[in-house]
């Protein structure tokens, strides 16, 4: 008997920028999947992925959709393209791996779940962090009940988000630029699978502190839980403190750092800028680099700070290469194992997806995340606590089957 092998999936990618160069180590190393084409609206960039990847890049989704042939599409395009760039490809029943935030309002992720379930076809959304290993083994000990019911969780991140070179629209809270949407929906994923129910409400603050890049830059945000857990979200994006030095040094992307970043960020764009360049233009020569660059194996897992859990019989704290657990016995460990393939779990899900199976991050995960960052943005506006009204059960199947 002759064993069929399945062919790999064939995975077009919707914008060549930053986010997609962070992801292509995975897409390249990760074993059953194929990039067969690009799309983006920058000659030099669709140049520079032709000549890294030998594969075709187009200007326009109508281009791509005619010329090749492929199955999924990971679109990593500015956030105020998503209705946009998912809508097209979910109407012609392509599976669609979308870049968080899944939106920029809830109007436009409640029409993208709509057309999900129209034309039968899955819509994942990630990477996110809530698809890190060590957030994922926590969250399948604690909804076995190891530990008891999940009572609080801490969350606290500091980077130098705000100063790395940005587009307009990134510094625009209207197009979906600032701390919130980028950032915090990392944040709300991992407390959502921690926290393991429906988000009740939520009560935020954000902070707005520099008048030469006027966007959120900061915010701290309160959830309540139907099981009675709720979780604190700090974080700044601001480039002072590092938080890195509570996760062991590790970077977000899993590599162990020398030092740490403390007020360089700005200093080095102001440097950068001084060549005359634009930041968007900056942010394009830097992504086209990083696109041709040597693929290293991260140290460890990637992370998203400082993430300290309360249960009934132990507090844990996940750290990029360990949990570790306190106990009435004392302290223990439980490590996790090196990754062979950084953000292996995003493309494990999507492989799963292609083969008929549910997803945990699917688009009904992608609008109640969304909904908490508008409801965190509304909360902060108006200071008043957000009530939720599209929140979805968590798919606590696909999370325990791993």
């Amino acid at each position: 008997m002759v064993m069929q092998i399945k062919p790999a999936l064939k995975i077009a990618i919707c914008g060549l920028g930053r986010a997609f160069v962070l992801t292509l180590p995975s897409l390249l190393k990760y074993p059953g999947i194929d990039i067969v084409g690009g799309i983006d609206p920058q000659e030099d960039t669709r140049n520079q992925f032709t000549k890294t990847l030998s594969q075709p890049s187009f200007s326009t989704l109508e281009e791509l959709h005619q010329a090749i042939d492929y199955d999924a599409v990971y679109v990593a395009s500015p956030h105020q393209f998503h209705l946009e760039h998912v809508s097209f490809f979910l109407k012609i029943r392509k599976i669609v791996l979308c870049e968080k935030p899944m939106s920029i309002t809830v109007a436009d992720a409640l029409e993208m779940v709509r057309l999900s379930d129209e034309f039968d076809t899955p819509l994942l959304i990630g990477p996110s962090h809530s698809y890190d290993e060590s957030i994922l083994q926590t969250a399948r000990m604690i909804h076995q009940g190891i530990f008891g019911q999940v009572r609080m969780i801490q969350m606290l991140n500091y980077t130098d988000f705000l100063y790395r070179p940005r587009r307009v629209e990134e510094l625009d809270s209207s197009q979906g630029g600032g701390v919130v949407y980028s950032q915090a929906a990392h944040h709300l994923d991992i407390a959502r699978l921690l926290g393991g129910s429906y988000v009740k409400t939520i009560t935020a603050q954000t902070g707005n502190w520099n008048p030469s890049r006027s966007t959120e830059g900061a915010y701290a945000a309160q959830l309540k839980f139907e099981n009675g857990c709720f979780a604190s979200l700090t974080y700044s994006g601001y480039g002072l403190y590092d938080s890195d030095e509570l996760c062991g040094n590790f970077s977000e992307l899993g590599f162990h750092k020398n030092e740490l970043m403390t007020g360089k960020a700005k200093k080095a764009l102001e440097t950068s800028l001084a060549t005359g360049l634009s930041e968007a233009d900056l942010k394009r020569k830097n992504s086209n680099l990083k696109m041709n660059q040597e693929i290293q194996s991260p140290d460890t897992h990637e992370h998203f700070g400082m993430i300290l859990v309360s249960c009934d019989s132990a507090d844990l704290k996940i750290m990029p290469d360990q949990l570790l657990i306190y106990e009435t016995q004392g302290i223990r460990t439980i490590p996790f194992a090196k990754p062979t393939i950084p953000r292996e779990n995003v493309f494990k899900e999507l492989l799963q997806v292609w083969q008929g199976h549910t997803a945990l991050h699917d688009a009904k995960w992608g609008l109640s995340t969304m909904e908490l960052v508008a409801g965190l943005l509304e909360s902060a506006k108006q200071q008043t606590i957000y009530t939720t009204h599209h929140q979805s059960p968590m798919q606590l199947d696909a999370l325990l089957k791993g």
